[in-house]
């Protein structure tokens, strides 16, 4: 029954085009299964100019849902490793999953490490006021669509080191970033953006010029409008 109705759907897709989230999505269906595809970045509203602070604050954060497959115990190990830096490790999110795991490794760390702190969830706009205090973000989620964290990050003038997954390599073209790929090259690019601040500033100033020329609701709504537009034309 699901193989059917899996094969009947992409029959169905066939005849019509669909909107992806990001690039590799589209190229997919593109190609393996000829279902016409167009990418259109996620949208959010940009609040760093109320929130931007006169001088930004020597802060790493790290921004998700605390579940297995976001991987936060990493962030926390970075914590830990880079501990005696000049650095602050902010860490933000609902615990979801393994909770009393979680919940130990956070008091643990927090009672040895005074440059780690866990401020459990917050609304999206309290997230923002933070990431627009941060100098770096640290993303160590597995491979997803695109990770709204991302872009929060971007419009908030922080350079991303992601571990596992850069959408589209954007991260790594336009050189706002690093895309690590293992957690010792993870602990080597926070530490090197640490200890050079000049670097970190190019970058965040890169990823705020990215972040508005794509993922503001007024461009992309044009984006959609021509999307249509061409599905009427049809």
């Amino acid at each position: 029954m699901n193989a059917w109705y899996h094969y009947l759907s992409l029959r169905a897709l066939k005849s019509v085009n669909v909107i992806t989230i990001n690039q590799t999505q589209a190229k997919i269906l593109g190609q393996k299964y000829k279902i016409p595809a167009t990418p259109i970045y996620n949208s959010m509203d940009d609040s760093y100019p109320q929130n931007k602070p006169a001088i930004k604050e020597n802060i790493v954060i790290w921004a998700a849902n605390l579940k297995a497959r976001k991987q936060p115990e990493l962030f926390i190990n970075l914590a830990n490793d880079l501990k005696n830096t000049n650095y602050k490790f902010l860490m933000i999110g609902y615990l979801q999953n393994n909770t009393k795991f979680y919940q130990d490794l956070i008091n643990q760390t927090q009672a040895s490490n005074p440059n780690f702190k866990y401020l459990g969830g917050m609304p999206a706009e309290e997230v923002n006021k933070l990431l627009a205090k941060s100098k770096i973000f640290v993303n160590t989620c597995l491979p997803e669509g695109f990770g709204n964290n991302f872009i929060q990050a971007w419009f908030n003038e922080c350079p991303t080191i992601t571990l596992d997954f850069d959408p589209d390599d954007i991260i790594k073209n336009h050189k706002i970033g690093y895309h690590s790929g293992s957690y010792e090259q993870l602990v080597k690019d926070t530490r090197f953006l640490i200890e050079n601040p000049s670097t970190t500033e190019e970058m965040s100033q890169r990823a705020r010029l990215y972040a508005l020329e794509n993922h503001l609701p007024q461009k992309n709504m044009v984006k959609y409008e021509k999307f249509f537009e061409a599905l009427i034309k049809k």
